[in-house]
């Protein structure tokens, strides 16, 4: 077989899995093809395959290339970094990065998205983690567009940039346990009119991250990054009085719902449990503009805003509320409540310094402990496992 091209020596640069593209006519580091023994025809493919990848990601005016299947050796001089999300390549620039590298939001990774839906679902064991970095770019993405086509006429600011991202990346650090099972379930049991959200958790941990690991942030910024988490909480809309007010509808929208959380969270979840998807939040992602103080779509793409609600109603309908993932978390609930004496599960809500170290793992702790006070928790989660679940009963239903 003879080509008329030569190609680049192949070559794995240090902290990255992808290999060199083809480069043709280049007589100073080429080799003729003949000369290619059998098992470079194999990574001949793996070039081709990369220099089409590389293409697109150019054509549509992405900054680096193919995403690495790992996270690389982060020793270049703009301390940057690739990291795989559901919808495109990740580049945390080194002050995002401080962040990232705190046990507080590596926390994250132990938090299961879907909570206890993987029982039933046995794809859906992503982690809060990654959903996170997809917000941050998806977050990054919008206020982009918006800037690329109404960033004189509207004045967006590289600190209006970096405070949006900063808001997708930092949105669920204060998530609890078991995704909303922690706080719409268990903590009402346990504390008589709970009103914690996570939202607030989510605000308080910011402010810990800062101070514990002395990150230099504008308070300006700090304060517009709080007040975005809480965007989508039920005054929120009322307490924001900014000149830019549609950048807190970015990442939680708390006025019509449409946000890049949800974009994420839909098609993650929907791939992760093997369901098909038909919303496409890139279309939206592209035509979307500001009109007065809030972020609009053209009229044509409304079958696209529909699928979005439609999909997560779908998602609601199948997933969310299984009965058999609802059967489990309620023998979770039951769980966790037996055990909360003993392990003061419920109190850790009130300081930052011990939320952090609650996760997923507390199911597993109490599994294995050989506390007598546990006993019924551990019970219960035996049951769990030998799949002997709550059943569910008609007789206290409406006739």
């Amino acid at each position: 077989l003879q080509l008329p091209c030569t190609y680049k020596r192949f070559y794995s640069p240090q902290g990255t899995s992808y290999l060199s593209l083809l480069e043709e006519n280049d007589p100073n580091r080429s080799f003729h093809f003949s000369s290619l023994l059998c098992f470079a025809l194999f990574k001949f493919t793996l070039l081709k395959q990369a220099s089409a990848v590389r293409r697109e990601w150019e054509r549509v005016g992405t900054r680096r290339g193919p995403a690495s299947t790992h996270c690389p050796a982060r020793i270049d001089d703009t301390r940057s970094t690739s990291m795989t999300t559901s919808t495109a390549t990740s580049t945390l620039i080194r002050f995002f990065l401080k962040l990232v590298d705190t046990e507080q939001f590596q926390r994250l990774r132990d938090l299961k998205q879907l909570g206890l839906t993987h029982m039933v679902y046995p794809g859906a064991v992503h982690s809060r983690f990654e959903h996170s970095l997809g917000v941050y770019w998806l977050a990054g993405e919008a206020v982009h567009t918006i800037k690329a086509h109404q960033g004189s006429e509207i004045n967006i600011e590289r600190n209006d940039i970096r405070t949006v991202k900063l808001a997708g990346l930092l949105h669920d650090v204060g998530h609890g346990p078991f995704s909303h099972l922690f706080e719409r379930e268990f903590l009402p049991r346990v504390l008589k009119g709970s009103k914690w959200s996570h939202e607030d958790m989510s605000v308080r941990m910011i402010d810990y991250i800062v101070d514990a690991h002395y990150i230099e942030i504008d308070s300006a910024i700090l304060k517009n990054v709080k007040e975005m988490v809480l965007a989508s909480s039920e005054t929120a809309s009322q307490k924001i009085m900014s000149e830019k007010r549609f950048l807190y509808d970015i990442v939680a929208n708390g006025r019509n719902g449409i946000d890049v959380d949800k974009f994420d969270y839909i098609v993650r979840d929907s791939r992760a449990c093997g369901l098909g998807c038909n919303f496409q939040f890139q279309r939206l992602l592209e035509t979307m503009r500001v009109m007065g103080d809030e972020i609009c779509y053209r009229a044509k793409d409304y079958l696209t805003i529909h699928k979005l609600f439609a999909t997560r109603a779908d998602l609601h309908r199948t997933v969310y509320t299984h009965a058999k993932v609802k059967a489990i978390e309620l023998m979770v609930v039951d769980a966790l409540t037996l055990a909360n004496d003993e392990l003061s599960i419920s109190a850790s809500i009130h300081e930052p310094a011990k939320f952090c170290k609650l996760d997923d793992s507390i199911l597993r702790q109490i599994e294995t402990s050989d506390k007598q006070e546990l006993k019924k928790a551990r019970d219960l989660i035996l049951r769990i496992r030998r799949r002997d679940l709550y059943q569910v009963s008609f007789n206290n239903i409406c006739k």
